[in-house]
């Protein structure tokens, strides 16, 4: 990436210049290839700009180890399984938007004992949510949602997505679309698939998130995750 400061164009000695990463790209003539790129904003401040494309260069790093090396894993699977919502489950109120769904990856069915090469983990338990920060673009990721989901009402709707690049451009894909003509318990597995497309997408966590228009309950029992790096 080129980028061309227009704060620093002044004489060495002159102690009353500014550093440029205290100004907003409108400032700094970024080349707008880049700003493509990165995936960032067109008024991302050069810091933004260091630390996305310093990502860049991870990535970059991580595809070089797996050409050099020859035979990796590029395939493996991490399952995380809850162990707080089955005993006490997400209260949903209807009608009052979006619910992020929780799991601490604690569960005795918790296996992340086949990962890709280079990959540790691809949710984080403590902060609840999905980290891609260590796959390479191109990566595909196919997830199995699998909760349960008690409705209280009769004709109760409630739909499920994937909330992406959280802190950046944000952006949902669908999971789960639902009717319930009964009051009741349902048993909802839904696998589905995203792709590391961007860095937007990389560098920034995500979360399932479920809304209802009546009350409903939700456990977790986890969601399989299998990774295809590319």
């Amino acid at each position: 990436m080129t980028k061309i400061c227009t704060q620093t164009n002044v004489a060495e000695t002159d102690n009353s210049a500014v550093a440029c990463e205290k100004f907003i790209s409108t400032d700094c003539i970024i080349h707008e290839e880049a700003i493509s790129y990165l995936g960032l904003p067109e008024n991302s401040s050069s810091s933004d700009v260091i630390e996305a494309t310093t990502l860049s260069l991870i990535d970059v790093r991580n595809r070089t180890v797996v050409l050099e090396t020859g035979a990796v894993k590029t395939n493996g699977v991490f399952d995380y399984n809850d162990a707080i919502t089955p005993s006490t489950p997400i209260a949903v109120t209807g009608g009052a938007g979006y619910t992020f769904l929780t799991n601490d990856g604690q569960g005795p069915f918790t296996n992340i004992s086949y990962p890709p090469e280079g990959v540790t983990k691809v949710w984080d338990g403590v902060t609840n949510r999905f980290d891609f920060s260590e796959l390479t673009l191109g990566s595909k990721i196919e997830i199995r949602l699998d909760i349960e989901v008690t409705t209280t009402s009769p004709n109760t709707a409630f739909d499920a997505a994937l909330e992406l690049a959280i802190g950046g451009s944000t952006y949902d894909i669908s999971w789960i679309n639902s009717f319930q003509k009964t009051a009741g318990v349902q048993h909802i597995v839904v696998a589905s698939f995203i792709y590391i497309g961007d860095e937007n997408t990389r560098a920034n966590p995500a979360k399932f998130k479920i809304k209802s228009d009546e009350d409903i309950s939700v456990k977790i029992f986890g969601w399989a995750c299998y990774v295809n790096l590319y």
